[in-house]
């Protein structure tokens, strides 16, 4: 089969410009679309990024995407540093009614008590 190359170039800019960057897991979603394995569509990406200077581009930073943003990770420290008898509990409630509002998935206890300490 035939991966459009038009397609993965647009949806690789978008990804590109939210993210600095693609992950693995948008290859998954990607190669999903197409009907094809991740494996074949990764393959068929770095042979365009050796002929094309426009995929040579793409950044590929890791296969997940982390669990928690660098603005949690700095309001974590300074509020930290601010108050540091706040609650930790207080705290990572704020940031889970955060994201929620913005409707991503709601970070992991165990995610923020690393963070945290």
């Amino acid at each position: 089969m035939v991966i459009n190359r038009d397609y993965v170039k647009v949806r690789l800019q978008k990804i590109e410009c939210n993210y600095r960057g693609y992950y693995g897991t948008d290859i998954v979603e990607i190669a999903e679309e197409l009907n094809v394995t991740p494996f074949g569509l990764k393959k068929q990406i770095s042979k365009w990024a050796k002929a094309d200077p426009s995929f040579a581009g793409f950044t590929y930073l890791r296969k997940h995407r982390p669990s928690i943003t660098l603005d949690e990770f700095i309001e974590i420290k300074d509020r930290i540093q601010s108050n540091p008898l706040e609650l930790k509990k207080h705290l990572l409630s704020d940031i889970r009614a955060k994201r929620e509002l913005r409707g991503e998935d709601t970070l992991s206890t165990a995610t923020f008590y690393r963070r945290a300490n």
